[in-house]
């Protein structure tokens, strides 16, 4: 006969593995098999180099295999769907960045997945500033003669942009509207085309990432640099002034990250963030990201998901106010 203490401890017991169910459900010794890291651009660019260099360190952090998988199309939207609807169990995860996570929601229409539900920020790796370039064929010297004839001839000087609700085309436009003027915008289908037809003298300016290639262009009398998105004096290259200096609390700044499927094991997550941060504390891992125009910028899955609610409703606002609409 069972006694009522037995019954007690039973219940006991009950109690105890419904109220741990979620880390007993943690896959034993993960990772046990290959990890994808979904790039959603395609291979040869900055997102591509740095997944690759994350993707090294991770494995040799964990003991792992880690590939990158490119799977690129609609501006980043596609590669991070296959991330939401992946099996949260760790072995998939995506560089995702202020684009795909806080922009295209705005832009696109039926995009298939909610940034905020969908995933679950493991990562900041980056942050990049971009540099307002001009043909050094026109007169304007600084931001404010730039600024002065765009008010003297409204609509009259052209910007290139990666395309709509791309970043360089929203910081434009978050400059235009502090400054008061309007500019004509010439969307392009990425940055390489629009720095082309600036080089040609085809448009009068843009804002581009900087980079070892926008440095040497600077340099080399090529390209003129007028003002830059750099959050401080500190941050700016080669001293070009910053915006906010004549904007105060003018602010252009993206970045890039890591996510996971939305339910997967906090466990996990925290050994991948781990993981990722010890990679980024490498000797190399700085020179790696500069050549491209990133800066290491290292913070936690609940630092990102804050960074992503700001720039989630201050984008949000401005590509509202544009009315842009990519689709």
């Amino acid at each position: 006969m069972t006694s009522r203490r037995e019954l007690l401890s039973g219940a006991l017991l009950v109690g105890l593995c419904a109220a741990t169910g979620p880390i007993l459900a943690q896959p034993a010794g993960w990772p046990s098999k290959t990890i994808r890291l979904i790039v959603p651009f395609p291979a040869g660019g900055p997102s591509d180099a740095h997944a690759r260099y994350v993707a090294a360190g991770v494995a040799e952090v964990l003991g792992a295999t880690v590939i990158v998988e490119n799977v690129g199309g609609a501006a980043g939207t596609i590669g991070m769907m296959q991330v939401a609807r992946a099996v949260p169990d760790g072995y998939t995860i995506g560089l995702g960045h202020v684009g795909t996570q806080a922009v295209n929601p705005h832009v696109q229409k039926n995009i298939p997945y909610d940034p905020f539900k969908a995933f679950v920020p493991v990562a900041q790796l980056a942050e990049y500033h971009s540099v307002l370039l001009i043909n050094p064929n026109l007169p304007y010297k600084t931001l404010a003669d730039l600024l002065a004839a765009a008010k003297a001839k409204p609509e009259t000087i052209t910007y290139g942009s990666a395309g709509l609700g791309s970043t360089n085309h929203l910081a434009t436009e978050q400059l235009a509207r502090a400054a008061g003027v309007k500019f004509v915008h010439v969307p392009y289908k990425g940055y390489a085309p629009a720095r082309t037809d600036l080089l040609a003298g085809n448009i009068d300016f843009m804002f581009d990432v900087w980079s070892s290639s926008a440095a040497d262009f600077i340099k080399s009398g090529t390209l003129r640099a007028l003002a830059t998105t750099a959050p401080t004096p500190d941050k700016s290259p080669d001293n070009i002034p910053l915006i906010s200096e004549t904007f105060p609390g003018f602010k252009a700044t993206g970045w890039t990250g890591i996510f996971a499927p939305a339910g997967t094991p906090p466990q996990i997550v925290a050994r991948l963030s781990d993981a990722i941060a010890r990679t980024l504390r490498k000797p190399d891992a700085r020179s790696t990201f500069e050549s491209s125009g990133y800066e290491v910028a290292y913070a936690s899955g609940e630092e990102l998901a804050e960074t992503m609610r700001k720039d989630d409703a201050e984008l949000g606002a401005l590509i509202r106010a544009l009315d842009v609409d990519s689709n």
